[in-house]
């Protein structure tokens, strides 16, 4: 644990599971580092808070890039985060301000938030390229009323219990694979004729374009996805004009 720490202009590599790790940190800046090669992540940080991720080369790990739960960070000023595994930046609980990166070679996708995360966050002007989803990938809990309408990408999602999501017309919801939405709350999918809501796979591109930037690479097919599901205790659910595809 640290308060107003400093690590800058260091190499830190060929560690076991993190390059850099903290817990319960308060402003702390981590900034023109390379954090190269370790295990897990390259940088991990739990329940901190104020830190300042800047201009640091972080690559070739077997996870993530930068992992964090609980925290508040500004990740920013051309961070180079390369060839980490699954994800470039892993978060939960958090809340983030993603902005100026460069963030290339994931296996899974660039980012990762979970929904209140993102809702939380601000995610602008990251260059994103060679991973195997050049976006956010959105997972985890929703806990409070939310409105979707736009195209959103998802691994698995929750609908919390007294929660309701609603999703406008026209709205394109993709699943990565294995993904899903379990509803212990309520879902209102209410889309028209003319503007249906699409429930379908990452690699169908005949709706909300071409996601995953293949091209025609890949093409989508039955169980690309998982599932809708309906938990015992959901209520008032509505999916009107709705189209459910690929799962």
């Amino acid at each position: 644990n640290a308060a107003d720490f400093t690590f800058t202009n260091n190499t830190v590599s060929n560690n076991g599971s993190y390059g850099i790790t903290g817990y319960g940190v308060t402003n702390a800046a981590i900034t023109d580092n390379t954090i190269q090669d370790n295990g897990y992540a390259g940088i991990y940080l739990d329940g901190s808070t104020g830190v300042l991720i800047q201009r640091n080369t972080v690559q070739n790990h077997s996870q993530y890039g930068i992992y964090l739960s609980s925290s508040t960070a500004t990740i920013s000023d051309n961070n180079q985060i390369l060839n980490n595994g699954q994800y470039g930046i892993y978060a939960t609980a958090s809340t983030l301000s993603i902005t100026g990166n460069t963030i290339s070679d994931h296996t899974t996708a660039a980012i990762y938030l979970d929904h209140d995360t993102r809702l939380g966050s601000t995610v602008s002007g990251n260059t994103l390229s060679g991973n195997a989803l050049d976006d956010v990938l959105i997972g985890g809990t929703i806990s409070a009323d939310v409105t979707w309408s736009g195209t959103y990408l998802v691994a698995s999602i929750t609908v919390a219990a007294d929660v309701t999501l609603t999703i406008q017309p026209g709205t394109v919801v993709k699943f990565a694979q294995g993904g899903s939405i379990s509803i212990s709350g309520t879902l209102s999918a209410v889309g028209t004729a003319a503007l249906p809501i699409y429930f379908t796979s990452l690699k169908d591109d005949t709706v909300g374009g071409d996601t995953n930037g293949d091209g025609a690479a890949t093409i989508p097919e039955r169980g690309n996805w998982g599932y809708l599901q309906f938990a015992a205790g959901s209520s008032d659910s509505v999916l009107d004009n709705v189209v459910v595809r690929y799962g």
